[in-house]
């Protein structure tokens, strides 16, 4: 007997579909990233938006952050690239 979850019909394909993006997802929630440069660039865009990570960590050397002002203006630009709030 053939289950219906494995008929290669366009239902059940979108449906994998589904289940992998949203375990990409999930997956990627549980990841903490980070990236050269004091402000956003591609590779923090992609991290955030393509990846989904759930959080950015900050090195000074990595980052070059000097003043508090600078690490609130790059967690606000990085906190509206996110479709869930970043732990920062």
């Amino acid at each position: 007997r053939q289950r219906a979850w494995l008929h290669p019909n366009s239902s059940n394909i979108q449906n994998l579909s589904d289940f992998q993006g949203e375990m990409a997802y999930k997956v990627g929630q549980l990841l903490i990233g980070q990236f050269e440069g004091h402000q956003v660039n591609e590779e923090a865009r992609q991290l955030v938006q393509d990846l989904h990570i759930g959080g950015v960590i900050y090195y000074n050397w990595l980052n070059g952050l000097t003043s508090k002002e600078q690490v609130k203006e790059l967690s606000s630009q990085l906190q509206s690239l996110a479709s869930t709030p970043l732990f920062i």
